[in-house]
């Protein structure tokens, strides 16, 4: 099974923000993650 991994440099480098079943929903979570006023 393939995990989508949402991974940013802050707090440190290449952290794990959150892990997602499918793309759809890893991508969604890189929109709210990189614009919080759109939640």
């Amino acid at each position: 099974m393939t995990w989508y991994q949402l991974r940013a440099d802050h707090p440190k480098p290449d952290s794990l923000i959150s892990e997602h079943p499918t793309a759809e929903e890893a991508m969604d979570a890189k929109k709210r993650y990189e614009d919080p006023d759109k939640s």
